[in-house]
């Protein structure tokens, strides 16, 4: 048959059909399939036309969604408090494995409580409903993120259910400031956004915001202040900081900067490093000079890194006046070397200090520890070494130690090989051939049962 014959054919067919048995025809096709049905009853619904059987065909599926988000985010509450409470039996029965307890998560149940959002009729009580009850069931557990908040508001349509969001947000996830400003910039008015701002400026992210908005306004003393009272407030936000610093160096007033060199003398936090050595390059005359002298040893007192106390400690050098130095000088040096004696032993060798290197090279007792968090003060040689032509037979005997420490581990016996070469190379240019030579020999013979430490010794040719 032609497809134009059948087509007649089917139009012939329907033609036949009364209007009921026609709908009754379609509703029977629609509801052969999930699919073919929801299309049927969101075309229906976009052209506006309105039947009894559609109707109800529409309520199945928006009761039947409405209980599976239901049930599913049951089951994600069920996850969240196993993680909380170390139920591993209940994880175990949920599918996770022992290896995957620490990474057990709701992303299954969110992507399908998404996918109905998306796809299915729901009604605006139960997205406010829901919405709530995700909120509130996910502040009481640490295992929850920005997913949880994101599917909660995916439920939220009318500007009442986005009202409701932002009042369960600011009470129960006070933290949250920036989606919180996101959401009253969408739903509230210019004067509640303002306001808002105004009355939470202690936050250094709403602080700028306000400063930003200030300054769009042509209100830039206003702005300024703003950020020095959250300041303030907050002595250690790198945000405000930065900010007030920008504002600084387009304004170009050293008192800006003496102000900033106040504050960050007080309280000082590593992070703050690169703020105050830009304010120590600014200040100038006797009034900065002071603040100078005040603000790079409390700097330097704050810093961890090996870069920056190597750089902190030169920059207090040359930029503090010498009697202001003097004064820091015994203390500041006491903080280097407690909090990294590796770098200032390094550090006292390059000042012309070696004897404070070797002093602490020969109190340390770090070989013993290298297997833990603090590696070994002298690991690879890199102070020994640079020790050796001032001190020889202190580091020869230093050596010696190292090679009565490594000679009793096997994971340690190609260490033990390597500086016996070098003793052996510091033997021949001391004219000490005979000494290494004896104490080698003894060393063979007191490991002969040692096979793996000799055949290390064969390697480096120190045995044949």
């Amino acid at each position: 048959m032609s497809g134009k014959r059948k087509e007649d054919n089917y139009l012939s067919m329907i033609e036949e059909l009364k209007k009921d048995e026609l709908r009754q025809a379609i509703c029977l096709m629609a509801g052969s399939s999930t699919k073919a049905e929801k299309a049927l009853l969101d075309y229906l619904a976009q052209v506006g036309v309105k039947n009894p059987e559609y109707d109800k065909a529409r309520e199945r599926r928006r009761k039947a969604a409405e209980s599976q988000i239901r049930t599913i985010w049951a089951d994600a509450v069920i996850v969240l408090e196993a993680m909380e409470e170390g139920d591993y039996e209940e994880l175990t029965e949920r599918g996770f494995t022992d290896y995957y307890f620490e990474d057990a998560n709701i992303d299954d149940q969110i992507g399908k409580i998404r996918s109905l959002i998306e796809k299915e009729p729901l009604s605006e009580s139960f997205r406010l409903e829901m919405m709530e009850q995700i909120l509130t069931d996910s502040a009481d557990y640490e295992y929850t993120g920005e997913e949880e908040l994101d599917l909660a508001w995916m439920l939220c349509e009318s500007r009442e259910s986005k009202c409701r969001y932002l009042d369960i947000l600011r009470e129960v996830y006070p933290y949250k400031h920036e989606r919180t400003r996101k959401i009253l910039q969408e739903i509230g008015s210019e004067g509640e956004y303002l306001k808002y701002l105004e009355d939470s400026a202690d936050i250094p992210e709403n602080a700028v915001e306000l400063y930003q908005n200030y300054l769009s306004r042509g209100e830039a003393g206003k702005a300024v202040e703003v950020l020095w009272k959250s300041l303030e407030r907050n002595p250690n936000s790198q945000l405000l900081l930065d900010t007030l610093f920008s504002r600084a160096e387009e304004d170009g007033d050293p008192i800006v900067f003496e102000r900033l060199a106040g504050i960050l003398a007080g309280h000082m936090r590593s992070d703050c490093l690169q703020i105050a050595e830009k304010i120590a390059e600014k200040l100038e005359g006797e009034s900065g000079q002071e603040k100078l002298d005040e603000l790079l040893p409390a700097a330097f007192f704050q810093t961890f890194s090996d870069q920056d106390m190597r750089k902190w400690i030169s920059c207090c050098q040359k930029k503090m006046r010498p009697e202001a130095y003097a004064k820091q000088e015994k203390a500041l040096l006491s903080y280097f070397e407690k909090r990294n004696p590796r770098e200032y032993c390094l550090f006292s060798i390059r000042e012309g200090r070696p004897e404070e290197a070797l002093r602490i090279l020969s109190e340390d007792e770090s070989i013993r520890k290298e297997n833990s968090y603090n590696r070994y003060l002298d690991e690879d040689h890199v102070i020994s070494s640079r020790l050796l032509d001032l001190y020889p037979e202190e580091i020869e005997r230093h050596y010696w130690e190292e090679v009565n420490y490594y000679r009793y581990t096997k994971e340690y016996y190609a260490r033990c090989a390597k500086i016996l070469c070098e003793l052996q190379e510091i033997a021949r240019k001391n004219g000490t051939m005979d000494t290494w030579k004896a104490r080698f020999d003894t060393l063979v013979s007191e490991s002969r049962r040692r096979r793996y430490l000799l055949a290390e010794f064969r390697a480096q040719k120190l045995l044949k």
